[in-house]
């Protein structure tokens, strides 16, 4: 199995690729269905930051169909902004293993998580899942 680098633009084709078969299958559940995830990650490698240093992707799920895009969008329902090797170490856990991190962190101290709907949570953290493995 190849792996490739964390936000790169071949780890975001994975993850697109994954996650629109995973919501074609979905499609009559997802009828009616939308959420926009927006992540900015500060401090990224240069060769894949904008000109302030940052790396930002969107996630849109809208219906069956999705988009995970580089680039900021401003109608997002869930914006997260992390520094890219906090982003890196959350790349290689699974989001079990993150959720046991997770209720384990003192309450000042633990991550937001974002309030999506079971469904788009469970596929958002499905496509995650699948690149866990093939993350540089």
């Amino acid at each position: 199995m190849k792996k490739v680098e964390f936000a790169s633009p071949e780890w975001l084709a994975l993850g697109r690729e994954y996650l629109q078969a995973e919501a074609q299958k979905r499609a009559d559940e997802l009828m009616g269905m939308r959420y926009v995830l927006c992540d900015v990650f500060t401090g990224a490698p240069e060769h894949l930051a904008d000109d302030r240093g940052r790396l930002i992707w969107h996630i849109i799920i809208d219906g069956s169909q999705t988009e995970w895009n580089s680039g900021e969008v401003e109608d997002s329902d869930f914006n997260f902004e992390m520094s890219y090797e906090q982003g890196l170490v959350l790349a290689h856990l699974t989001s079990s293993e993150f959720m046991k991190l997770s209720a384990q962190a003192p309450a000042d101290n633990a991550p937001i998580l974002p309030d999506m709907p079971p469904l788009i949570s469970s596929l958002v953290s499905a496509a995650h899942d699948s690149l866990v493995a093939r993350t540089l």
